[in-house]
């Protein structure tokens, strides 16, 4: 920024995840006063991006429009207005439609042509609910959550989306056990040379960011309250993270959920 003489633009979206931030607080080794303090500066000045910085992200969650700072680039030419009209009610639109995502012409008929076929049939967007199934699940050794019948789901939904002519299907968690899980599971399913696997990406939503995919299958994995979906913040970033996960889908958006 130091180098312009007139003008600095940033291009980003505030409403997608921010970086990792990986510093932890030892609270073992200073006092109340002082873990709390490193705490705040660490929230300050790692935590916070430059749009938080400004005021920017603040305002678009009031529903006002900063004239001053921001330009919204609000034409999206990925997912079918199925998917996009989802994330406008759960992030864009939510407090304004100021900020709606519009669909630029290529996605009007997008993925239509194969619309008929497994899985989510006849569909864009919906659910695969395994409430009676009976999943349950557990913890690895590092403490991450995984969940065995959701990972045998989620990989036979991929197999059939390589069946129905897909090429690109991307199967999506937030656990880092249950990918692990999953891409054992796809490794195990096809033989060494067969090129289909290589159709399936497994990851983290993070990972994720700045791709996409034909099929999105997002596994939530577990049906217990978690701060991963629900931080209790008004300006937290589980919606950031469902956002980033669901607009990865350019045709289909399926959830893998016991609802």
């Amino acid at each position: 920024s130091g180098l312009a003489s007139k003008k600095v633009v940033l291009v980003g979206d505030f409403l997608q995840l921010p970086p990792i931030v990986k510093h932890q607080v030892d609270r073992r080794k200073m006092s109340d006063k002082d873990a709390n303090e490193e705490e705040r500066l660490v929230k300050q000045w790692l935590s916070r991006d430059i749009f938080a910085a400004v005021g920017i992200e603040a305002t678009v969650r009031n529903g006002t429009q900063p004239e001053k700072w921001l330009k919204m680039l609000k034409q999206q030419y990925r997912m079918h207005p199925d998917i996009s009209s989802l994330i406008n009610k759960l992030v864009y639109a939510k407090k304004s439609t100021k900020y709606e995502l519009k669909n630029g012409d290529p996605v009007l008929e997008r993925g239509n042509e194969r619309l008929d076929r497994e899985p989510l049939k006849n569909s864009h967007v919906g659910i695969y609910d395994t409430s009676s199934v009976g999943s349950i699940p557990l913890k690895s050794e590092s403490g991450s959550t995984y969940n065995l019948t959701h990972a045998l789901i989620a990989v036979e939904l991929a197999k059939k989306a390589i069946k129905s002519g897909y090429e690109e299907i991307g199967i999506i968690s937030s656990y880092r056990a249950q990918v692990n899980l999953i891409k054992k599971i796809v490794k195990d399913s096809f033989s060494k040379n067969d090129k289909d696997a290589e159709k399936i990406i497994v990851d983290t939503v993070h990972k994720f960011q700045g791709g996409a995919r034909d099929i999105i299958i997002f596994d939530v994995t577990t049906p217990y309250t978690n701060t991963m979906f629900d931080d209790g913040k008004e300006d937290g970033d589980d919606a950031k993270l469902i956002n980033v996960a669901f607009s990865r889908a350019k045709e289909k958006l399926i959830l893998l959920a016991d609802v």
